[in-house]
């Protein structure tokens, strides 16, 4: 019984690990290595957990200019404020990696109206 709870705790670690990134270097990450890095989110069970992991999934994206895992990311994330605020995070960090379009986009997903025009303007004055 020990050695299943240890080999499901273990997993669970890696998982996380796999998610959240081992290393503190995560904004040269491939986007090989960024998908990889969702998918281990994205087998979470844990709902807080997961949308923790997906939103440090996301920004490191972002930061790395990989727009398509930050969408990717974002969509699954299911508490709504920590979406919105991971969302203004990412659409500027995409912008500063000169993904206007993509920041827009991310940007127009945010729900609550004052922050995604807050963040369009901040996105149209550059």
């Amino acid at each position: 019984m020990q050695g299943i709870i240890r080999r499901r705790a273990s997993g669970f670690v890696i998982a996380l690990c796999l998610a959240l990134g081992c290393s503190s270097s995560t904004s040269n990450q491939s986007p090989a290595a960024l998908n990889g890095r969702l998918e281990a989110a994205l087998g979470l069970t844990d709902s807080d957990k997961r949308d923790v992991a997906l939103v440090k999934v996301a920004e490191d994206a972002a930061t790395a200019g990989e727009a398509e895992v930050v969408k990717k990311a974002l969509s699954r994330v299911t508490d709504s404020s920590k979406k919105d605020e991971a969302a203004e995070y990412c659409a500027l960090k995409l912008a500063k990696a000169g993904k206007g379009p993509e920041a827009a986009e991310v940007a127009k997903t945010i729900t609550d109206s004052a922050k995604r025009d807050s963040v369009l303007s901040k996105l149209a004055k550059g």
